[in-house]
């Protein structure tokens, strides 16, 4: 029996509620985070000049920035990314043929792929029977997982001044990732090394990382092993909801 017209305008109708009502809280987030963000960068751009003259016209209030400026890491924090390493299934890292290097493609343009995609042809010419290189995208997800595992040595981008969601993935699953790994960004989270290995956007960078654990197979292993307690030392969901709370208290 088919539904009476007066139900279906019904369905439609709520079904479009939802929707603006979703679209509307998202676009009063985005205002609020763009007025929070800009707030942010305003207050710390402001030079000592600025603020004295302001002090003239607006004591109390520059008073109050004084302070706020005075203790930086209160009002400003980094915390890394929060990782459920527990539902990450970790495997030794073992090289069964050929090495295999994956790249992943979602965003190319922002990720460098041509850069990684010409490292790939000067590889595949030198080490034709010691590596397996593959570039691909936009597939499942479970797929996307099947051929991580079955990964050595992942790409991840060649921009980036730290590691992302895909990168800490790949370190928690047991795996080599170069990436982005800069000395700014390790200082900025208090860490002393990484294993995730910097690479530049130059192909020369990707070529000279592969080529290093090509000639030393048995590194894979133990940077996959390292790269696993990396991200349940300094990323472990656990610690990072506590160092957000503790954060919170100390404001």
């Amino acid at each position: 029996m088919d539904p009476e017209p007066h139900s279906l305008l019904l369905l439609f109708f709520n079904i479009n509620t939802a929707f603006i009502s979703g679209l509307i809280g998202f676009c009063v987030l985005l205002i609020l985070s763009a007025i929070i963000s800009g707030a942010e960068v305003a207050l710390f751009s402001l030079s000592k000049s600025e603020i004295d003259n302001a002090s003239q016209t607006h004591p109390q209030q520059i008073k109050t920035v004084k302070s706020l400026l005075k203790s930086p890491k209160k009002l400003l924090a980094t915390i890394p990314i929060p990782i459920n390493v527990e539902k990450i299934h970790h495997v030794e890292n073992i090289i069964s043929g050929k090495i295999k290097v994956f790249h992943g493609i979602s965003r190319s343009g922002l990720k460098g792929t041509k850069y990684i995609e010409e490292a790939f042809k000067i590889l595949s010419k030198r080490y034709p029977n010691e590596l397996e290189l593959t570039i691909s995208g936009h597939m499942p997800l479970e797929e996307y997982f099947k051929v991580m595992k079955k990964t050595n040595i992942v790409i991840d981008q060649v921009y980036s001044y730290s590691a992302g969601m895909n990168a800490l993935f790949a370190m928690a699953s047991g795996k080599v990732v170069l990436g982005g790994s800069e000395i700014e960004s390790l200082s900025e989270l208090k860490i002393d090394r990484s294993p995730l290995v910097n690479i530049k956007p130059d192909c020369t960078s990707i070529v000279n990382a592969v080529e290093y654990f090509i000639q030393n197979k048995a590194s894979i292993k133990i940077v996959g092993l390292e790269s696993r307690k990396f991200v349940e030392k300094y990323h472990s969901h656990k610690m990072i909801a506590q160092k957000y709370i503790d954060l919170w208290e100390s404001v």
